[in-house]
This record gives structure tokens, C-alpha cells and sequence, in this order.
């Protein structure tokens, strides 16, 4: 799964949002919640970028 963040000048995650899921309509609601809960690092700027989830079934 790949979601587009927006990150705000704090760290915190400010948006989210699914850009591909496959399978879709599985994962897409609770890896949305965990990723608006990511803290990182302060920069200072707001940035965005893609990140890519993979689930694994073991």
C-alpha cells in the first residue's frame, strides 16, 4: 500500500491518504489511523511524501 503524508513543521502527520492498495478495501482505514499517529523528526517546513506499507500474512 502506498499513502501520500503531509508532514507538519512539528513531525506530526497533518494528512494522509491512500495513493495504491492491493488488495483494496482491506487495510486502508487502520494503516491510515497508524500512519496519522507517526511522529518524526522536526524540520522546521511542512513536507509531503509517499510511503509504502507492505502487509505480510504469516
Amino acid at each position: 500500500m502506498q499513502q501520500r503524508i503531509t508532514i507538519h513543521p512539528n513531525g506530526a502527520v497533518s494528512e494522509a491518504a491512500v495513493v495504491a492498495a492491493r488488495p483494496q478495501g482491506w487495510f486502508e482505514t487502520a494503516a491510515l489511523s497508524a500512519v496519522r499517529r507517526w511522529r518524526y523528526e522536526s524540520t522546521g517546513r511542512v513536507s509531503t511524501t509517499v510511503v509504502e506499507i507492505e502487509f505480510k500474512l504469516e
